[in-house]
């Protein structure tokens, strides 16, 4: 009989310790969510010329990525293919589903931002 009891004991700890992890799981994933949550919200904050101090001010989440990127020209807002003008790029965590990160294109000319892009 005792040995029968220690089996049930070991089960029930493998059991607990799934079940640890599942919450574990679930916990990090809210986490995540609500800092997406959080950069979407401060996105929509965030207009064309703005400069990046104001953007730093304004994101209360830390970009996941930075860089420069290369496109060929900036035209009333729209930003065209890949090429000779350099931008600083911001990316940020977007909510799960979305198609991409959150990203900001600044300009490195007078760090004014060029474009903001929601991950839609």
């Amino acid at each position: 009989m005792e040995k029968q009891d220690k089996k049930k004991k070991v089960g029930a700890i493998r059991i607990s310790g799934l079940s640890g992890l599942i919450i574990l799981f679930i916990l990090t994933v809210i986490s995540c969510d609500n800092s997406a949550k959080q950069n979407y919200d401060d996105l929509t904050k965030i207009k064309v010329g703005m400069s990046i101090d104001e953007v730093r001010n304004i994101m209360r989440n830390q970009p996941i990525d930075e860089k420069e990127v290369y496109y060929n020209k900036i035209k009333n807002g729209e930003i065209d293919g890949n090429g000779k003008d350099t931008l600083y790029m911001m990316v940020y965590e977007s909510v799960f589903g979305s198609s991409d990160d959150y990203r900001i294109l600044i300009s490195p000319k007078d760090s004014t931002v060029k474009k903001v892009y929601l991950g839609h």
